[in-house]
């Protein structure tokens, strides 16, 4: 893993992996999906939180284990 990618996750519409810079969103099921991607998303609930994947990642205790 580099500096510039967390490798842990995947988005569940694309099944990319998520890079530092990609624009997501958080929902009320902390799932982590891509904003380009959202449309698509079939299992779509209310959205929590949005930004760059990095920033939601270390906002949220619960992702820290994927940092460490």
């Amino acid at each position: 893993m580099n500096n510039n990618d967390f490798y842990r996750l995947k988005c569940p519409v694309c099944e990319r992996f998520y890079k530092n810079k990609d624009k997501v969103f958080l929902d009320e099921f902390n799932t982590v999906v891509h904003q380009s991607c959202y449309g698509r998303y079939t299992s779509a609930q209310a959205i929590l939180d949005q930004g760059t994947y990095r920033s939601t990642i270390e906002k949220y205790d619960f992702f820290h284990e994927l940092i460490n």
